[in-house]
């Protein structure tokens, strides 16, 4: 089992052959197979794959966030196929001890990377960006669109990570997808609110909810999904600390932003603490190790 929840997985070999790849592994490795111009799709590329990772990625750095014995590695790489640079979220499985062979799990991360900066906050303690004030393009946010992505620029990466680091020892900011159930899908970073990716994941999000505020998000999830606007609301979450360890449920006070970008065909959430004070009693020591010119070593120390 791996912790992360793969959207893609490919073999490799220990010389970097890919071997195998499934078709969501494919996307991460060379971009979007078509895009829609009007009503029509085009097609980009087929779903072939062959030879090394290096002929599909230049990969620019590594990044490692978190604490010991909860890491999140993401490497920062730039597609060949399209010049894209994109964030990748990686866990590297040997699949047996005498074979060199390796099981990657991928999950392409560039939009929700895009998102960091939301959680910014500006001087009056409120949070610096909003999507429905400051006409942040949410349809492409969330995709993968290299013109639209300002990680080419390595200070810009330098800085995003920096936010990254902050938000997962605070874990006051969070993007979440949803299935059509109304389940949480994939989240990032992997902590959020005192929840760990593992008692999130698949957790109704509803259940998550104060019981007044579960009708109220409902309309909003109706209204985004009708009228295609991104929504803000204040919801009371449950605190996953505070549940593991009172006998009383404690909930947060949280800035969440409801989106239905069609792009991602899925509901998205930005889940912000509103609370900063009660919220950094959740903090734990975290940091940011950036590692350039990525090695064949480094890549062996993301083995599971």
């Amino acid at each position: 089992d791996c912790h992360l929840r793969s959207h893609g997985v490919m073999r490799v070999s220990a010389s970097d052959v890919i071997v195998g790849a499934d078709s969501e592994a494919v996307e991460a490795l060379r971009g979007p197979a078509e895009e829609w111009d009007g009503d029509q799709a085009r097609t980009l590329h087929d779903s072939s794959f062959g030879g090394g990772i290096g002929r599909y990625w230049e990969i620019l750095e590594r990044l490692d966030v978190g604490s010991a014995g909860d890491q999140h590695h993401y490497l920062v790489v730039r597609r060949a196929d399209d010049g894209a640079v994109c964030w990748i979220q990686v866990c590297i499985h040997r699949i047996a001890a005498d074979e060199p062979l390796y099981m990657w799990h991928v999950r392409d991360i560039t939009g929700s990377a895009r998102c960091l900066e939301m959680s910014r906050l500006a001087a009056d303690g409120d949070y610096a960006l909003s999507l429905e004030n400051d006409g942040l393009p949410h349809a492409t946010l969330l995709t993968q669109v290299p013109d639209a992505c300002p990680s080419s620029d390595p200070d810009t990466r330098a800085e995003l990570a920096g936010i990254l680091a902050a938000v997962v020892a605070a874990e006051t900011f969070a993007v979440l997808h949803l299935t059509g159930f109304g389940a949480v899908d994939t989240v990032f970073p992997r902590r959020v609110l005192g929840w760990s990716e593992g008692d999130i994941v698949d957790r109704s999000f509803l259940g998550l909810l104060c019981a007044e505020d579960r009708a109220f998000f409902c309309q909003a999830l109706r209204r985004s999904l009708r009228d295609c606007i991104p929504q803000r609301l204040t919801l009371k979450l449950l605190s996953g600390r505070a549940c593991a360890g009172a006998a009383a449920a404690a909930y947060l006070s949280c800035d969440v932003t409801v989106l239905m970008p069609e792009a991602v065909q899925q509901p998205v959430l930005i889940v912000r603490a509103n609370d900063q004070a009660s919220a950094g009693a959740l903090s734990v020591a975290g940091s940011c190790t950036v590692r350039h010119g990525v090695c064949r070593v480094q890549l062996e120390q993301l083995c599971c």
